[in-house]
This record gives C-alpha cells, sequence and structure tokens, in this order.
C-alpha cells in the first residue's frame, strides 16, 4: 500500500530516516478505516472477509481495493452494506 520496501519501513520504526508526511497521512487513514472495518467485522474474521470478492466492491476483494490505496472506500461501502 506505500509502495516502499521493507528496508524503508525498518528505516523510519528505527528513526534512521523520517518518515513523510504523506506516508503518515495514509498510514493514520488507514488506521480509521481499518477501526471501522472492526466495528464491523469480528478481527479474527477481518483476513478472510478483505480477500472475498463481493458485489459491494464491484466485485473485487477489499484487498484489491486497499492495495490501489482505496481503504477509505472499502470502509465505507461496509458501512453502508451493514448499516
Amino acid at each position: 500500500m506505500l509502495a516502499v520496501s521493507a528496508d524503508t519501513i525498518v528505516d523510519w520504526e528505527t528513526g534512521r530516516t523520517a518518515m513523510p508526511v504523506d506516508v503518515r497521512a495514509t498510514i493514520s487513514r488507514a488506521s480509521g478505516a481499518l477501526t471501522r472495518m472492526l466495528n464491523i467485522v469480528r478481527p479474527e474474521r477481518l483476513p478472510q472477509v478483505i480477500r472475498r470478492r463481493v458485489d459491494i466492491l464491484d466485485g473485487q476483494s477489499a484487498l484489491d481495493w486497499i492495495l490501489l490505496g482505496r481503504i477509505d472506500e472499502v470502509a465505507n461501502r461496509y458501512e453502508v452494506a451493514f448499516a
């Protein structure tokens, strides 16, 4: 989702390099969307749910959308579908 290497993430986590502001914003949005999804889906079921192709995501999986940076849209559609 962030399109960076594992080494880059390690550098950020250890403080070797600063995390770019846009990456922080992406992580913040993803965290918020994950929280919203966990209000709908039990945590132990989430891995199965995001891999399943569903009509509410135009026949694609949530994981497909998440990898395209559309995690907010995934949470929105699930909230509407389960409201």
